[in-house]
């Protein structure tokens, strides 16, 4: 008499286990999907974009350059006149407003100068500075 062997059946708690593991991949790449399609073309074409730099004042109103300054540098007043600043706009959804102060040795360092990014009809909310 041949008796032939069942199949292997894993267990119950493992299939269960294998189940919730396929719905958890499931929602992190819809997840993911979600926030990835939120990026606009109009967004990824910006990134890697090259700042054309030229004098602040070409650019920007110097209202918005003395409101930058004043948050974000202790630069006296007779420094912020003279003070030259480069800047760069970068056009897409929101504008936005790139300020260079490289050439400022007070407000250079170690790790680089001082640039910082408004929106440019926010000046008052920076999207970004660094050294």
């Amino acid at each position: 008499m041949n008796q032939s062997q069942p199949p292997f059946s894993p267990p119950r708690s493992w299939l269960r286990f294998m189940l919730l593991l396929k719905v958890a991949i499931t929602v992190a790449l819809l997840i993911a999907e979600l926030n990835l399609s939120s990026c606009t073309r109009q967004n990824l074409v910006l990134v890697g974009t090259p700042l054309k730099w030229e004098d602040a004042v070409k650019i920007v109103p110097p209202e918005l350059i003395h409101t930058v300054i004043q948050q974000t540098t202790s630069l006296s007043p007779e420094q912020q006149k003279v003070a030259p600043i480069k800047a760069a706009r970068l056009g897409g959804k929101e504008d936005i407003v790139f300020l260079n102060f490289s050439q400022i040795p007070e407000l250079c360092g170690e790790l680089g100068c001082l640039i910082v990014a408004y929106y440019a009809d926010r000046p008052h909310s920076p999207v970004w500075n660094s050294y």
